[in-house]
């Protein structure tokens, strides 16, 4: 068995602005730019179309407050090695 160990970083806050730029054709992949005010810190944070996806579905605009808490999450991950070796092989068989 094969222990994977991923640690990600929730920060919660105001959201101070959010941009997204579209593509001009409006065809192609979305990005934007998300920026964030805790009582601690403020950071600008990169988004992909999947995390713009998610902001939009829940409605997230500009000063909306999703509380003043940093927490640190802590997940393993269980992977046998056939697991591996299956999801190796080539899908075309």
């Amino acid at each position: 068995m094969i222990f994977f160990r991923e640690e990600t970083e929730l920060i919660e806050g105001e959201v101070v602005e959010i941009q997204v730029d579209r593509p001009a054709s409006g065809v192609g992949t979305k990005v934007g730019k998300l920026t964030m005010k805790t009582t601690d810190m403020e950071t600008v944070y990169d988004l992909g179309s999947k995390m713009i996806e998610s902001l939009m579905k829940e409605k997230v605009s500009d000063f909306s407050v999703v509380s003043n808490i940093v927490l640190r999450a802590s997940v393993v991950h269980t992977v046998t090695v056939l697991v591996l070796k299956v999801s190796n092989l080539p899908h075309n068989l």
